[in-house]
């Protein structure tokens, strides 16, 4: 099979150079005269004439028996080269049937050859290729049409039709941080770019050294963050260099909240009671270091007034080991507030001077005010030191005897003079 196909590519290819030399060597002879056409006609008794060969191996070709399977064979006309004299050359054109089948084009020279190789029938192929490697007029074609095609020499290699070579690429460790290198050097390998390269960060890249600095995953396609000159992936900047969420721990890679010291997602801003998201301009009241919405705040955690039991939310006044609203704080009996802020206290309660001592029985028995300090207590009551007088002669009774006649206090003097 490998050698049938050498000889469908071989046959092609020769049709090919004999058509380009017979059309150089057919423009050359127009131009000359006639006397020139004859001589090169007489020396070519030595040499054979590769359009000669050319149709003597069509023939041998179309001679092999045709397989039944086989597509129809391409039917093409061939015009020998001496009929180009004409004034008016005719230009055939292949007619191809079957599975060769293809568009016609206009022909670029007035030698009409098939478009592609008549196929070899497969019943007669090993025959025919024992006797085509033993034909002469086979050989000499092959000899003349190489010295027609390459001038007798050899054809030179050229590098250009070479396979190219991909650059083979140093492997660049992981955490490597690429370095400033002169133009058309990698930042990561510091070898030379062949082909495509990369620019960032002010530096080239093979586009495969382009990769995160902490995971090394590539990034030529991706989003990547700078720090310090060194890209990293999306993901490893966050988890290195982002603040961290006081609810959740997770990096904040977008919008976040600023409160209670502390920096949220937003969607993670919520009240520590209720867990209700603080957002949308929502308020929230901090104590001890912890956020909390208006209503929950209130009922767990806000101080209640001693006298209203209501929570206090600002300006609380703070007596009797209580809170007390400033509107709420005033004398237990009579409801009025302390202008200068004294009072006294009685069961916990605050008390002005008056009511205090009514409902304290420290009221003066002379005055009937209340007492306030020392007192004089004599004859089942309270009096002021200045108010302990003699009934009769009004004289204080600090010292000595203390007479007394229907609850009030006399004088012995007085007592003797008055009741004998």
């Amino acid at each position: 099979m490998d050698k049938l196909k050498e000889l469908d590519e071989l046959l092609a290819n020769l049709r090919t150079e004999a058509s380009n030399s017979v059309s150089s060597s057919a423009d050359s002879s127009r131009k000359t005269s006639t006397a020139s056409r004859k001589t090169s006609t007489a020396s070519s008794t030595t040499t054979p004439d590769p359009r000669a060969s050319l149709a003597e191996l069509n023939k041998l070709v179309a001679s092999l028996p045709a397989d039944a399977t086989k597509p129809a064979e391409p039917t093409y006309e061939v015009i020998d080269p001496a009929d180009c004299d004409k004034e008016e050359p005719v230009y055939a054109e292949p007619r191809l049937e079957g599975a060769y089948a293809q568009p016609s084009t206009e022909a670029e020279h007035p030698y009409s050859l098939p478009l592609a190789p008549p196929a070899v029938p497969p019943v007669a192929k090993q025959d025919s290729l024992a006797s085509l490697e033993g034909n002469s007029t086979l050989q000499s074609l092959l000899q003349t049409l190489g010295g027609l095609s390459h001038g007798g020499a050899a054809p030179e290699e050229n590098i250009y039709t070479q396979p190219f070579a991909p650059q083979q690429l140093k492997e660049v460790p992981v955490g490597t941080k690429p370095v400033q290198q002169p133009d058309g050097i990698c930042a990561a390998c510091h070898e030379a770019i062949v082909g495509a390269s990369l620019a960032a960060l002010d530096m080239e890249f093979h586009p495969a050294h382009f990769m995160c600095f902490e995971c090394g995953k590539d990034i030529s396609e991706a989003v990547y963050f700078e720090n310090e000159g060194v890209p990293f992936c999306e993901r490893c900047f966050h988890n290195k260099f982002s603040p961290r969420c006081g609810q959740c721990n997770d990096p904040i890679a977008d919008e976040f909240v600023v409160a209670v010291g502390k920096q949220f997602h937003v969607s993670c801003f919520s009240c520590e009671q209720c867990n209700k998201v603080l957002d949308n301009g929502a308020g929230f009241v901090e104590h001890e270091g912890q956020a909390f919405c208006q209503r929950c705040y209130d009922a767990k955690v806000a101080e209640k007034c001693a006298a209203c039991s209501a929570p206090i939310v600002e300006g609380a006044i703070q007596a009797l080991d209580s809170s007390w609203h400033e509107q709420c704080f005033v004398c237990t009996v009579c409801k009025r507030p302390f202008p200068d802020g004294e009072f006294l206290d009685h069961g916990g309660k605050p008390f002005c001077a008056g009511c205090y001592h009514q409902q304290a029985g420290a009221v003066c028995a002379y005055c009937n005010q209340g007492i306030v300090g020392q007192c004089i207590v004599a004859l089942g009551k309270r009096w002021h030191r200045e108010h302990f007088r003699c009934t009769f002669c009004l004289q204080q009774l600090h010292n000595g005897t203390v007479m007394e006649h229907h609850g009030k206090p006399y004088c012995a003097a007085c007592h003797v003079k008055e009741f004998g």
